[in-house]
């Protein structure tokens, strides 16, 4: 009886771990729709952050699992380019999903260098968020020798 009970506890802990997955499936599927979207009405919004969202989603998955090396290539640069090069978040994401699923180690080091060298007054509306892209590259090139 107490191997039955067992049996019953694990096959709910599997349905409820199913729905999850499938809820986080339909979150991300219906996340993707949305700024998909974004891009069509105005892709400079938010300083193309729909670009940067997809530079990340498909930069950040193996082509096994739906990534697109080319697609994410395209977002980062596109992103880049509404910001004239100055939003430093594009750069550290561009090393951190793409750079390395490439395993391109002169990109990730590039980037991030890049980002680390930056003038602090580059974009004096972003600061805030150039300064957090600055410390996380910092922290993310301490692993280079490690992920390559």
């Amino acid at each position: 009886h107490g191997r039955l009970a067992l049996d019953e506890e694990a096959h709910r802990q599997l349905r409820v771990e199913g729905a999850e997955v499938a809820l986080r499936v339909a979150v991300e599927q219906r996340r993707v729709l949305i700024l998909q979207r974004v891009l069509e009405l105005d892709e400079t919004f938010y300083h193309g952050g729909a670009h940067i969202f997809f530079g990340v989603y498909y930069g950040g998955r193996s082509p096994m699992f739906g990534g697109d090396f080319d697609k994410s290539e395209h977002h980062f640069a596109r992103a880049a380019e509404i910001n004239d090069n100055r939003l430093l978040l594009v750069d550290v994401l561009y090393a951190e999903y793409l750079a390395r699923q490439r395993l391109d180690q002169s990109a990730f080091r590039y980037r991030l260098t890049r980002v680390i060298d930056a003038p602090a007054d580059l974009y004096p509306e972003m600061a805030l968020i150039n300064g957090i892209a600055r410390e996380r590259a910092a922290h993310l090139l301490q692993f280079e020798n490690d992920w390559f």
